[in-house]
């Protein structure tokens, strides 16, 4: 679509008629994100308030099909890429963020810290002791359990630049250093509180035998404490939670997320922002959708 027409249906974003509206919308949604600094300037410039809402409007909209398609394109490589994957709820909450310079570059920072000091001869205990030794002395993050629904500490843009997150922005940077350093660290599928877990060798296709391969379990957001599967159950039993062999097994890259947008989820409905949840939710059914397990 060439400048002119674009334009033309800007100027008409103020028109009351839904269905004229409507029609409008879809025409510029089609155009994707190339429109978008067109749209900010007709918002700059405009003075109707009808076409200004309208106007937000769209720029979300663009914004989030932006978001899902490349969900959608992470989920098709299977690649399951943190790193990449870890950048998306940022993206979504700061529309305007440079996600290079405030999320992949300072994390590419933290995972050559560690790298530096690892070696070949370590064993996987004394891995993650380097690892919370970079991360929690060095760097000093910390956990915020007492505000573990706010949103300022869920997007690691955030928990960068402040050192502090909530139990699954932590877990989730934690993870995302660990895989960057080939350190053989997953999550786990522990109900109310995301865990993670150091392999004490590589997975096979045999998930049974899975629990079997895990040396201990990590919490990031409690200074990196590391405990066993009894401890698990006693946490377990603190809640009234019946125990279930899948509490204790590595979740793939994919469930991990998938339940990191779960939470965020919950802290919007917690503020009550209900479009936030749906969208968030819609990328959790794609998460869930192609039928591959965790």
């Amino acid at each position: 679509m060439n400048e002119t027409k674009i334009n033309a249906l800007i100027e008409l974003l103020d028109d009351p008629d839904e269905t004229v509206y409507g029609h409008i919308s879809r025409e510029i949604i089609t155009e994707g994100h190339r429109v978008v600094p067109r749209l900010e300037r007709a918002w700059l410039d405009g003075e109707n308030p009808l076409q200004q809402t309208r106007i937000e409007e769209l720029i979300h909209e663009i914004h989030f099909n932006w978001i899902r398609n490349d969900l959608e394109q992470w989920v098709k490589n299977k690649s399951y890429d943190l790193v990449e994957a870890s950048v998306f709820p940022a993206r979504y909450h700061y529309p305007q963020i440079n996600a290079e310079d405030e999320i992949t570059e300072p994390i590419g920072r933290l995972s050559r810290q560690v790298w530096l000091e690892l070696n070949d001869n370590l064993t996987p205990l004394e891995q993650v002791k380097v690892l919370n030794r970079v991360f929690f002395s060095l760097n000093k993050f910390t956990g915020s359990p007492e505000n573990n629904f706010a949103i300022r500490n869920f997007f690691l843009n955030d928990v960068l630049r402040t050192r502090k997150g909530n139990a699954y922005s932590m877990s989730l940077l934690y993870l995302v250093i660990a895989q960057m350093n080939n350190l053989p660290v997953m999550g786990v599928n522990l109900p109310g509180h995301p865990l993670l877990c150091s392999l004490n060798r590589d997975l096979t296709p045999d998930r049974t035998s899975v629990a079997d391969f895990v040396s201990f379990y990590i919490d990031p957001s409690a200074g990196g404490n590391i405990f066993g599967k009894n401890d698990i159950m006693h946490f377990l039993a603190g809640r009234g939670v019946e125990p279930n062999p899948k509490y204790y097994i590595p979740a793939s890259n994919r469930i991990f997320f998938q339940r990191c947008l779960s939470h965020l989820a919950l802290s919007y409905q917690k503020i009550k922002q209900a479009t936030r949840v749906k969208e968030i939710n819609c990328l959790i059914d794609m998460l869930k959708s192609k039928g591959i397990k965790g």
